[in-house]
């Protein structure tokens, strides 16, 4: 891949992130205008939950994915590692969503503090399921660097659940409405995905050949999708233990307006770790070299005054995309912002630790070659 198709492909993903976004904008108001402050807090937490429990079962997967077949060209590899790690997160998905459903009563008295809550967790929890085949059959495209096809599952998946949570709302479901049109959009695009997947290598049972490889390199990883989880998400359960879920509802809003600084390294992110896998490989360290230095200082140049627009129109934002409860939260948009800043930056300075197929932990070597690299 030339240095004008990376370009290329970064431009046509950052046109498609911010559709997304605009899509994201258009379903903040939907949801939070028609739901309320209490309501929009339980899908807050539904999320959160989800968003703790699926990487945990895909057990960092989705890493030995991108990682071991992004320079691979051997068919038949490809389709027994592609159908292996697909089936091995399906079950375990299968396996998480089992444990949520039949532990949503104590979550929802202790966690959500509402017994009510209950039967919203339970119908949630399929969520996981979906969320983690979902996840593993568009890192396929990102893999072999289908950008379009990507992006346009992306699209479908956002405006698709745009479309039927606006539908289902008008119709009167409420919460529930908003759970049943993710998890349809969800399980259709995985639906789409694996035909295409299908069409393109074929179809095999798996022999899980090479799954105990992957899994040594994975597995190490699992843990920082928890420490990850407990930075990001692990307040939302603080706000709702002091405050109530009224309260998370207020902070999810704000913290939804405030994360949109990861707007402009997603579209980096999502094809720079394919790209320098395959460049690491093939011992290319001079272009690894060129090609994070440039993805740092573009994010950079448009993160940091993006962090201070959000932080000048944070009230006027919430105030148009939400309800006038919502509106003590502003004060939230700024601290995520920079938050943000500074968390998509240090990935930046972490990603070496990826390319490494021996996932040993060596901070201080891997801090001087990134110092050496910039």
């Amino acid at each position: 891949m030339s240095y004008q198709k990376f370009a290329k492909d970064v431009g046509f993903i950052g046109t498609v992130q911010v559709l997304t976004s605009l899509g994201t904008f258009f379903l903040l108001p939907i949801i939070t205008k028609t739901l309320g402050t209490y309501d929009y807090g339980l899908w807050a937490q539904i999320n959160t939950t989800v968003s703790l429990i699926s990487p945990l079962a895909l057990m960092g997967l989705s890493m030995g994915f991108v990682r071991f077949l992004s320079s691979e060209t051997e068919i038949k590899i490809i389709r027994e590692a592609v159908y292996s790690i697909l089936f091995f997160v399906t079950i375990a998905g299968l396996f998480a969503s089992f444990l949520l459903y039949m532990f949503a009563e104590p979550l929802a008295t202790f966690g959500f503090k509402d017994p009510h809550a209950t039967y919203f967790i339970q119908a949630g929890s399929l969520l996981i399921l979906l969320s983690v085949i979902e996840s593993i059959s568009l890192f396929y495209f990102r893999i072999f660097r289908q950008i379009q096809t990507f992006s346009y599952l992306t699209l479908f998946e956002t405006f698709g659940k745009l479309f039927f949570i606006l539908f289902l709302l008008k119709m009167g479901y409420g919460l529930l409405g908003v759970i049943a049109a993710t998890l349809l959009v969800q399980g259709s695009i995985f639906l789409i995905s694996l035909l295409m997947i299908m069409s393109q290598i074929g179809f095999v049972i798996p022999r899980f050949t090479y799954i105990k490889e992957y899994l040594q390199f994975s597995l190490p990883l699992t843990p920082n999708s928890l420490i990850r989880w407990i930075t990001e998400s692990s307040d939302r359960y603080m706000v709702t233990y002091f405050l109530g879920l009224r309260s998370v509802g207020v902070y999810s809003a704000a913290c939804s307006i405030g994360s949109l600084i990861q707007l402009f390294v997603s579209s980096l992110q999502l094809i720079l770790l394919p790209e320098l896998s395959k460049l690491f490989d093939e011992n290319k360290t001079d272009e690894v070299r060129i090609y994070m230095s440039h993805s740092l200082r573009y994010f950079l140049l448009i993160s940091i005054p993006a962090v201070f627009g959000l932080s000048a129109l944070a009230k006027p934002l919430l105030g148009i995309l939400t309800t006038d409860d919502f509106l003590s939260g502003w004060f939230v948009i700024p601290i995520i912002a920079f938050s943000g800043l500074l968390q998509e930056s240090s990935r930046y300075l972490s990603i070496q630790c990826s390319l490494s197929r021996k996932q040993r932990l060596r901070p201080t070597s891997i801090l001087l070659q990134q110092f050496r690299m910039y």
